[in-house]
């Protein structure tokens, strides 16, 4: 019993010397904190989020390592690191915002190109749905309805909006709103609404929580 006890010492001993950690801190090249940035290993694609904060941390065994941060809307960093078994590392993270470029779009007859990308996205939604864990993002959302035309008389009654104006085209409901929206998965889920504008007649009916379709 003696020789068994000593034997799962040592091992315990010999596990904990050759985990080190690496920690760093998320942030924008103006100093802003990034939350729930990814940062995970490109070897094997193990990882972590940074908090709420922009820190992460990762423990791993002595080696080289490719070390990856990433976040939505900004340029991807990559990393080279060599982590010996006598040290831990502090690498902080710079990201600086990804520029869009668009191609010239021409525009033809026949079928709107945007139908062809939401195909697409449809197909990998999948893949899109298990990149990440935890994120945080602003969303904007706009609601409305909107009669084009409209009948002179309905039911034996003159339809009259009473606004003065004799156009066909009205304006019947309209809701703005910008809310945060945070997601730690599996079942965790946050909306705070930072302003909303309801205009037209909603019966207490908004639009301010956002939420994900996805199209079968």
């Amino acid at each position: 019993m003696r020789k068994l006890i000593s034997l799962s010492i040592i091992s315990f001993f010999s596990i904990a010397t050759y985990s080190q950690k690496i920690k760093g801190v998320v942030t924008d090249i103006n100093g802003k904190l990034l939350p729930f940035a990814s940062v995970f290993i490109k070897e094997n694609n193990k990882g972590t989020n940074a908090n709420t904060e922009g820190k992460y941390s990762l423990k791993l065994e002595p080696g080289q390592y490719t070390l990856v941060c990433q976040y939505v809307g900004y340029k991807k960093d990559e990393r080279k690191i060599s982590l010996s078994k006598d040290e831990d590392l502090e690498i902080n993270f710079v990201l600086a915002l990804q520029e869009m470029t668009l191609d010239e779009v021409i525009v033809k007859n026949g079928e709107d190109p945007a139908y062809q990308i939401i195909r697409n996205t449809i197909k990998k939604k999948n893949y899109y749905q298990s990149q990440l864990d935890r994120f945080q993002c602003e969303v904007y959302t706009k609601g409305q309805m909107r009669v084009r035309n409209y009948p002179n008389k309905f039911f034996g009654r003159k339809v009259d909006f009473e606004d003065g104006d004799t156009s066909k085209q009205k304006m019947l409901y309209l809701s703005e709103t910008i809310s945060r929206y945070s997601v730690d998965k599996p079942n965790k889920e946050k909306i705070e609404v930072i302003s909303s504008k309801v205009s037209g007649q909603s019966d207490g009916f908004g639009l301010s929580a956002p939420r994900f379709f996805l199209l079968q």
